[in-house]
């Protein structure tokens, strides 16, 4: 009776490790094979909400929703990250599609920023995409400053950048 028993244990145990184990890959491989346009929280901003992040560089103003340090393991949907300069509005530069707070890609419709689109990630492993384009370990969250840090005339004390990912 318990060589039977502790078979029937050791089936049910094998048993439940080959359904896990074959989620986890298929859940990659679903993962993996997202090309369009992410949809979700905040994938369908057109414009930067007022308290976006912010960031200067190359003459651009840049501005982020939502932070990096807002993200956590309980956000899923976009980081959205717009450029502008003293000229022009704000534009969509490109989203971060999360889920349960794993950055998995970048997408952007611009034709100059497709190749770092081509990236997919599951918590930080390359699932698709050339390791030659695509950084491991990804840097997909965009850190910023609170809003007002870069274009305020005098920025406060408050101007720490979000924690590095």
């Amino acid at each position: 009776m318990r060589l039977r028993t502790a078979s029937l244990f050791f089936i049910a145990m094998l048993c439940w490790y080959a359904v896990n184990a074959t989620a986890g890959s298929t859940e990659e491989a679903r993962l993996a094979q997202r090309t369009g346009k992410p949809a979700g929280k905040n994938c369908e901003l057109l414009m930067p909400p007022a308290g976006a992040g912010e960031e200067s560089g190359h003459g651009y103003l840049v501005q982020v929703w939502p932070r990096a340090k807002d993200i956590d393991a309980h956000y899923s949907g976009c980081q959205a990250v717009f450029w502008t300069t003293a000229s022009q509005p704000p534009r969509l530069a490109w989203l971060v599609e999360v889920l349960n707070g794993d950055p998995l890609r970048r997408w952007s419709a611009d034709p100059a920023l497709r190749d770092m689109s081509q990236c997919v990630y599951a918590r930080g492993v390359l699932m698709k995409g050339s390791p030659d384009l695509c950084p491991v370990p990804p840097e997909l969250l965009m850190p910023s400053q609170a809003a007002g840090c870069v274009t305020a005339p005098n920025p406060a004390a408050h101007c720490d950048y979000d924690v590095e990912y």
